[in-house]
């Protein structure tokens, strides 16, 4: 296994070339300042665009499209880092020494994500139509107790801070998106927002640099973003807020500030401590 960074057009490039897979996983990703007016329509974006483009002017078409590639695998979504927003497009697609002519399917995939990212169709029936399926996320997260009550400690740990924001943005603030909203964050996102690509696979690092020169336009940008808030926080008392519902099994959230920073031996301190007491099977919440 081999680690590479390159960095050209003021794009990084991040690859780990393996040979353990049978497939290849190509992530581009745009990122961006958070911001609880943008993140709603950040997060609306992604799935419009996956909807359909000016090639492909259906799902369906494709979908259909998709599967040719081997039933190549796209997955959109967005989430957060630090103080930076990211909307990610993320394919899965088998290696050729799998395909029946042997085919390298790296320059397909790559030249539909440009089709998706500059070919888009947008329309206002797709966009009501992601508008609704989000709203109803959001209604959903209160029926799952687990997430609501995890959603919950994030607003009030992190109350009068721009960390509060969730990377979906809120119910509240969705409802405000307008089409023309989606429009411009789209144009914002291709021109202004920093650009990242990851790879995983079988690849050669110089043919990979030309694949993405010759199949994908990309704008160069640099941002300042804050991936790790370092800012120092006021200590504050210990709270305990208590909700009372009508469930069978009451949730408990926990929540504590540590400076522990990403790439700190603190940092991995506070990994197997959060395992401990956490919600997951290791914990000792859940042992005799």
């Amino acid at each position: 296994m081999e680690f590479t960074t390159q960095t050209f057009n003021n794009i990084k490039v991040n690859g780990i070339q393996t040979k353990k897979f049978k497939t290849n996983r190509l992530q581009i990703s745009f990122a961006n300042k958070l911001s609880r007016k943008s993140a709603p329509v950040r997060a609306l974006l992604p799935y419009i665009l996956k909807a359909k483009t000016a090639k492909y002017q259906t799902r369906a078409l494709l979908n259909e499209y998709l599967e040719e590639l081997y039933a190549t695998h796209l997955n959109v979504g967005v989430k957060k880092v630090g103080l930076a927003h990211f909307i990610t497009f993320d394919y899965s697609y088998i290696q050729k020494q799998y395909t029946i002519d042997n085919v390298d399917l790296t320059a397909k995939i790559m030249t539909l994500l440009n089709e998706i990212l500059h070919n888009a169709l947008f329309d206002e029936k797709t966009f009501l139509e992601e508008k609704r399926l989000m709203r109803d996320y959001f209604k959903d997260l209160y029926a799952n107790k687990t997430r609501y009550s995890i959603v919950r400690l994030y607003e009030i740990m992190y109350d009068n801070e721009l960390y509060q924001v969730p990377p979906l943005g809120t119910l509240e603030d969705l409802e405000n998106v307008s089409y023309q909203d989606v429009i411009d964050e789209y144009h914002s996102m291709i021109n202004h927002d920093q650009k990242m690509i990851n790879f995983v696979g079988d690849f050669d690092s110089l043919n990979l640099q030309e694949l993405i020169s010759q199949n994908l336009s990309l704008k160069s940008t640099i941002l300042s973003l804050t991936l790790i808030d370092q800012q120092p926080h006021q200590k504050r008392e210990v709270r305990f807020i208590k909700e009372k519902q009508r469930v069978n099994q009451a949730k408990l959230a926990i929540g504590f500030r540590i400076n522990a920073y990403y790439n700190t031996h603190s940092y991995y301190i506070a990994i197997v401590l959060n395992m401990l007491l956490g919600g997951s099977a290791e914990s000792l919440l859940f042992k005799d």
